[in-house]
């Protein structure tokens, strides 16, 4: 789970207008031009080395161009590295490239304008409990499923701000495996758990199960 520190209750308003495909095709160009610039380095190497080695070939004297055409294969892995850092992790952390720096232009969230990375996010990699512990004590804002914040106990100053929406829906389900693909597991068993969650009695039981007299689940078998 991740949680955003230092967010705000109120919405947020979209500074940032979509950028035009003028400004678009501008950085995408220079960006281009950029890796084919770098891009030629290891490539001329690689070829001087080849030729180095044909004319040796061709004068029957010993094997040259080998140190040439690996230094060019190592430039080569090298440019392919740098791409990936810069098209990759740069233009996923800050939304620019060379080229979108030029045009003016950045990658935002959809929506908000907020700009990927910064230090107003957090990501943990851990439980909800945990996850939860953290922004209480960081008095952070944190998305949590219902059930875990109704039992989470240590809140300090954490509060409900919003819930209940469309958007947050999360389904659970249950699913029976293929009996043909799996024959070593209890389908006997699993098919009368399954059964009982869709029946009348599974769904109240569901509906039934509270903490601190809240409902955490609510069933819609159909």
């Amino acid at each position: 789970m991740s949680y955003f520190e230092g967010a705000s209750n109120e919405p947020t308003v979209p500074t940032h207008a979509p950028a035009g495909y003028g400004k678009r095709v501008q950085a995408a160009i220079v960006d281009f031009l950029i890796v084919v610039a770098v891009g030629i380095v290891p490539i001329v190497v690689f070829i001087i080395g080849v030729a180095a080695a044909i004319d040796a070939s061709d004068k029957g004297e010993p094997a040259a161009g080998g140190t040439m055409m690996l230094l060019g294969g190592l430039t080569g892995l090298v440019w392919f590295a740098w791409q990936v850092w810069l098209f990759g992790y740069r233009q996923g952390a800050s939304g620019t490239t060379p080229g979108k720096r030029m045009a003016g232009i950045r990658l935002t969230r959809i929506g908000t304008g907020v700009e990927p990375g910064g230090s107003w996010y957090r990501e943990l990699g851990s439980g909800m409990g945990p996850t939860l512990n953290t922004a209480a004590g960081m008095d952070a804002y944190v998305m949590s499923d219902r059930a875990t914040w109704v039992a989470f106990e240590n809140r300090q100053n954490l509060e409900l701000l919003f819930s209940g929406d469309k958007v947050l829906f999360n389904q659970y389900g249950s699913l029976l495996l293929s009996e043909e693909k799996h024959p070593h597991l209890k389908h006997d068993l699993a098919a009368k758990w399954h059964n009982w969650l869709l029946s009348e009695e599974g769904q109240q039981a569901i509906a039934d199960f509270k903490v601190d007299g809240q409902q955490l689940f609510f069933p819609n078998a159909q």
